[in-house]
């Protein structure tokens, strides 16, 4: 199922405030305010994934004459999302590395290669 588009923009009002009229300031609410098109437009477009073994069909299922086969697929399907996760935190864990690396390069004057 498709996701309802969230509303772009930030969640709070900030060039009315007087610390937002400086040319740094505008710019940095308009990379904000892009950043937060970019991530409405994202999440509009991404597919909801629901666990089917956890839908109440496959619950049911899980009491009834076929259980043995419905408790084998819900906990191949978890298995699945489990493994899934453990590649996203491994790749989340060395971006946040190489991000780390460059902000400290940056921060030192070290050129990045």
């Amino acid at each position: 199922a498709r996701r309802d588009r969230p509303a772009g923009g930030l969640p709070f009002e900030l060039r009315k405030h007087p610390r937002a009229k400086s040319p740094i300031a505008l710019e940095m609410l308009s990379r904000l305010a892009a950043d937060c098109e970019l991530y409405a437009d994202a999440e509009a477009s991404r597919t909801m994934v629901q666990l089917d073994c956890l839908r109440p069909r496959s619950v049911q299922a899980l009491f009834g004459p076929s259980a043995r086969t419905a408790a084998t697929k819900a906990a191949s399907s978890l298995r699945a999302l489990r493994s899934a996760l453990e590649q996203l935190c491994v790749a989340d864990e060395g971006a946040a590395h190489a991000a780390a690396e460059a902000a400290l390069g940056l921060v030192n004057g070290v050129p990045r290669d």
